[in-house]
């Protein structure tokens, strides 16, 4: 029986082209596959011959969730996931894949899961607790000093997280045309760094808002802390139900929560609540644009298990709600998907140095491998761009506040 499975093993692996593969199969049989550049191997050991039906069958979910059972072990993760999507019009083993969904039900039936955790007021709040309200005690292991649960910007391959991230600070709040004393809005407060960046160090007044207990919690105790409670305003509400006038609205890698059902919801509550000349910026994970009408039909391990509701837009897909339902124009777009890869990299390294203290929090097995695939897989995504990072700045035609005086 099991020379069927190495057979039928090696008629998938024949058909990587990029990167060399060596896989050891469960009777111990080693084969090479790919360019063969022996050097440069990335291993598979298969120890459950249910990888091939989950990973061929259920696509990426299949593969992850086959790595959390522990049906293979590798020696690199991240390149094993990076060569899998490099490899994955050859292999076929997307969980967008069409002949997949014609050959089981199990993509359509997390396709509806995924539908039934649209993000309405009511589920909003459950899908924010489930992946928010973990623990700080666990976040603060993975994390630097500022908090910051979105990707910092590098000057250089060798700074430090610390002051990759205190960089993109400085580098979004230069793009919300801020005056001393301006009233901002921040969508998704985090764990507090960027309110305490535009109230402490830029003098503004900041309202910011969240769906987390447990973010709330700290983020007034660190508010506590730096003596500015005066100058910062944290709510525990949904963006929807907002009111007032504000200078400036800030949401950084919070808009992949909305839900593509409400993507339009958000830019017009967002244009209300600007003064005229006010100005939105955005921090994103994105999809390509000639990947986001198949990634719309099907539903990811990063759906599925890490961030329930959550949604990728596309470039293309921003400016056409923007565009539909609002008079924001898209002002300034910046790339950072490298920088992205470097933050997840070392996130991992955090990991995987406090993994006894993550277990002493209660964190099982399953739980630690799902988070090491979690990480592992969004390094392997950015590194080959299959998703994007963008800074995207926004404000009404005619707004001339954003001159630079080149002309009298």
């Amino acid at each position: 029986m099991q020379k069927l499975w190495n057979k039928f093993g090696d008629n998938f692996f024949s058909k990587i082209k990029i990167g060399t593969l060596q896989v050891v199969y469960k009777d111990g049989t080693i084969e090479l596959y790919g360019e063969k550049k022996v050097e440069e191997k990335i291993t598979l050991e298969i120890y459950n011959n249910r990888f091939f039906s989950r990973t061929i069958l259920y696509g990426d979910i299949g593969f992850c969730e086959s790595y959390i059972d522990k049906d293979f072990e590798t020696s690199n993760l991240t390149k094993l996931i990076k060569l899998a999507l490099l490899n994955a019009k050859y292999l076929g083993t997307t969980s967008e894949n069409e002949k997949n969904r014609l050959i089981n039900l199990m993509p359509i039936f997390n396709k509806i899961k995924h539908s039934l955790r649209k993000n309405s007021k009511t589920n909003s709040r459950k899908n924010i607790s489930a992946h928010y309200d973990l623990s700080n005690e666990f976040y603060k292991l993975m994390l630097d000093e500022t908090m910051m649960y979105s990707s910092a910007v590098f000057t250089d391959k060798n700074q430090d997280l610390y002051e990759a991230q205190k960089n993109k600070l400085e580098k979004l709040s230069s793009k919300l045309n801020l005056k001393e004393g301006s009233k901002v809005l921040e969508i998704g407060s985090g764990w507090g760094a960027m309110a305490l960046h535009l109230a402490n160090d830029k003098g503004c007044d900041v309202t910011t808002v969240t769906l987390s207990v447990e973010q709330k919690k700290l983020c007034e105790d660190r508010f506590k802390e730096h003596k500015i409670e005066d100058k910062i305003d944290i709510l525990l509400k949904d963006y929807r139900d907002l009111n007032g006038k504000f200078d400036a609205i800030i949401a950084v890698e919070m808009f992949e929560a909305v839900g593509k059902e409400y993507f339009h919801i958000f830019f017009k509550k967002c244009q209300e609540l600007l003064k005229p000349n006010g100005v939105l910026v955005l921090q994103v994970i994105t999809m390509p644009d000639q990947r986001y009408k198949a990634y719309s039909k099907g539903t990811d391990f990063i759906q599925k298990y890490i961030f329930p509701g959550g949604h990728l837009p596309s470039i293309s897909k921003i400016l056409e709600v923007t565009s539909k339902h609002t008079r924001l124009n898209l002002n300034h777009l910046e790339e950072f998907t490298e920088d992205y890869a470097k933050t997840l990299n070392i996130w991992h390294e955090n990991f995987e140095k406090k993994l006894e203290e993550v277990k002493k929090l209660g964190f099982d097995e399953y739980f630690i491998r799902m988070w090491k695939m979690y990480l592992n897989y969004c390094e392997a995504a950015f590194l080959t761009r299959n998703i994007n990072l963008h800074q995207l700045v926004f404000t009404r035609d005619q707004n001339i506040d954003l001159n630079k005086g080149l002309i009298a």
